[in-house]
């Protein structure tokens, strides 16, 4: 009798689970199908914002349906509310505040299978805040081939041509913001002998335009002003460590890469000793330099080409015959030693937020340092984001 009691309860709290038990399975589910539709609304507002869906110059929030009062249809499944907004946005206790033109938030909500009261049918809903961001646009917003916050030494052989590409703009093929040194002449003087070539787009004049070293191809004593405009960011660089480490190219430290220490493709981001970034009162000791001579590239096709950006929170120093397609950014000086047929076809900056010395650019006389302008490399060339994406750290599930 005893046994056949036990069995019997046995037998109704197995009857009452199974009741429930697909309940249970068909709430969680409507749960995270509503979490998949909210995820998909904050793909959908990426999407706006680097397709110009939404415009760039957006103030508060965006028009419907971005504006969170429209329902998004996504899919079978439901859809979500989405808010995209250049102002704070807080849900459920987090609040996503933009530190800067580049930067939005955006709030989905997502609801599965409906948003729709009283249709006897249960319904879930799940939201994440975020806040997105894009890399400043250094192919637009650099008004040259190389730039340079401090003075610059140009010498040798070296050819500097910003001719080669237009479709980012007219541009320079030198900017600094001290003086610039020309072949033999002084710092600031008149330009010197030699065989280095300056060649900027700026002239409208045929003639001036397809003749180097005129006034109109390279700018010199232009202050810091205008750099800001094309430096990257604090936010810029926590995103680009974060897309380094994914890419396994962080570094910190000295470095050296040659044929027995290979990078490949990508961003490419050596950073201080500290991990912060550099500034004008920064100890000078924690920031690296870094050294790219030999065969140092592990490029696809096994050209020694390099595709993508280096980014260096120090010193960068570049010699030998090599090809780098994309940015060479370095937080302090930049020297450039080419030989051969190699050159950088892309953008170089040199913020030199320590050094007072020129940064110097010179050839030996068997071969050149060229930099060619060329926007398409510039802007990643696949390997580095130019569209709007998830800002490191920001990502949040808030409760309701």
């Amino acid at each position: 009798m005893l046994a056949l009691v036990i069995l019997t309860v046995l037998s109704l709290a197995f009857m009452a689970l199974s009741k429930s038990e697909p309940i249970i399975a068909s709430n969680q589910a409507r749960a995270a199908a509503a979490r998949s539709l909210a995820e998909s609304g904050l793909e959908r507002a990426l999407w706006a914002l680097t397709t110009s869906v939404i415009p760039a110059t957006l103030s508060g929030v965006a028009a419907a349906p971005y504006n969170g009062t429209q329902f998004i249809t996504l899919n079978s499944r439901g859809g979500a509310f989405v808010t995209v907004s250049s102002n704070s946005l807080s849900a459920g206790g987090q609040t996503c505040t933009p530190a800067g033109a580049n930067e939005r938030c955006v709030l989905a909500v997502g609801w599965s299978p409906t948003n729709v009261a009283g249709t006897g049918e249960p319904v879930a809903h799940r939201q994440v805040l975020a806040t997105v961001m894009k890399l400043t646009n250094l192919a637009i917003n650099a008004p040259c081939a190389l730039c340079v916050a401090g003075e610059l030494q140009v010498s040798g052989n070296t050819n500097i041509d910003s001719t080669t590409d237009t479709s980012c703009g007219k541009k320079y093929a030198t900017f600094t913001s001290g003086c610039t040194a020309l072949g033999s002449g002084s710092c600031g003087g008149a330009p010197g002998g030699g065989s280095y070539s300056l060649k900027g787009s700026m002239d409208n004049n045929a003639a001036d335009l397809n003749t180097a070293n005129q006034a109109s191809d390279y700018q010199q004593n232009q202050g810091t002003s205008a750099f800001p405009a094309f430096s990257l960011t604090a936010a810029d660089m926590k995103s680009l460590r974060a897309l380094a480490k994914a890419n396994g190219t962080y570094f910190q430290g000295n470095q050296h890469f040659s044929s027995s220490n290979k990078v490949k493709n990508g961003i490419v981001f050596v950073d201080t000793l500290s991990g912060n970034d550099p500034t004008a009162t920064s100890d000078a000791s924690d920031m690296p330099t870094v050294t790219i001579d030999g065969n140092p590239f592990l490029g696809v096709p096994s050209d020694d080409s390099f595709r993508g950006w280096f980014i260096v929170n120090g010193k960068l120093n570049i010699s030998g015959n090599m090809t780098l397609n994309g940015l060479a950014y370095a937080a302090n000086d930049f020297t450039y030693n080419g030989t051969g047929t190699g050159q950088i076809n892309g953008l170089v900056i040199s913020q030199n937020v320590q050094d007072t010395s020129a940064t110097s650019i010179d050839s030996t006389t068997i071969g050149n340092s060229a930099i060619a302008l060329n926007c398409s490399n510039v802007q990643g060339g696949g390997f580095v984001p130019q569209g709007w994406f998830v800002k490191s750290g920001s990502y949040f599930e808030p409760h309701d």
